[in-house]
């Protein structure tokens, strides 16, 4: 995905934070926006025009990212309109796994988004046994939602102390930003492909993603795209079979 306000010829990726409010999401943007300042410059937190979402740009010396922050209440939403190649999701270790994270989990599951885990406000907890138990909670719930934890990356860290320019805790921003340049694909612009339209089911969360105008799903619903006069008025058609679940 194309990156707003960066030039060269390194891949771009668009990324979100995932996670329970208050656990960190917006301050861990913040702080790889200062992780990286030295490299490009970045952008922090600029509002997109009539959403809640704001965009933080900043450039690893592999890759460029747009990074996508919103209230923890709006990731649903972000996650329908937005088009990602991976999210990170911020778990703070003081409350760990928490309903609305598992929300997000099984959201980000749906939709098919590859996942780092950032466990954030470390410098709170002085009791590394504490630290691993969390990871696991995090791991297990993880799997439960589809995802294979034995090979998810987790990085421990404060968003708050990096962001305020702590060198121990930035740092570890530079193990953040390889997990990223290493576990998500390749987001370069791919040209000569058909247009992918993503749907989601709104009860079930199931997604379907409609390729060149017309898909099934593996109960034979069909969806075909049957009129087209711009972005903002797209026309569908969806023809489910008796008993799918869309």
């Amino acid at each position: 995905m194309a990156a707003d306000g960066f030039q060269g010829d390194k891949p771009e990726s668009t990324i979100a934070s995932l996670g329970h409010a208050g656990h960190g999401k917006t301050m861990m943007a913040s702080a790889l926006v200062r992780a990286f300042s030295k490299v490009s410059g970045g952008r922090a937190g600029e509002a997109i025009p009539g959403s809640s979402i704001r965009r933080f740009e900043y450039e690893t010396p592999r890759r460029r990212y747009r990074h996508l922050d919103c209230p923890a209440s709006d990731v649903s939403d972000l996650l329908k309109t937005q088009s990602l190649d991976g999210a990170v999701l911020v778990v703070s270790v003081l409350d760990s796994v928490t309903a609305q994270t598992r929300e997000h989990m099984r959201q980000a599951r749906a939709a098919d988004i590859p996942l780092i885990v950032f466990l954030n406000k470390c410098d709170l907890v002085d009791d590394r046994e504490l630290l691993d138990l969390v990871e696991m909670e995090i791991l297990a719930h993880l799997k439960e939602h589809g995802y294979d934890g034995d090979d998810m990356r987790i990085v421990r860290s404060s968003a708050e102390e990096a962001a305020h320019g702590d060198g121990i805790w930035l740092g570890e921003f530079n193990t953040l930003a390889w997990a990223l340049d290493e576990s998500l694909p390749d987001g370069r612009p791919r040209t000569g492909i058909p247009a992918r339209a993503r749907l989601i089911a709104k009860h079930s969360g199931k997604v379907l993603d409609v390729d060149g105008g017309d898909a099934k799903n593996d109960n034979g619903a069909r969806v075909q795209q049957w009129d087209w006069v711009g972005w903002d008025n797209q026309k569908w058609r969806l023809d489910p079979i008796q008993d799918s679940d869309w």
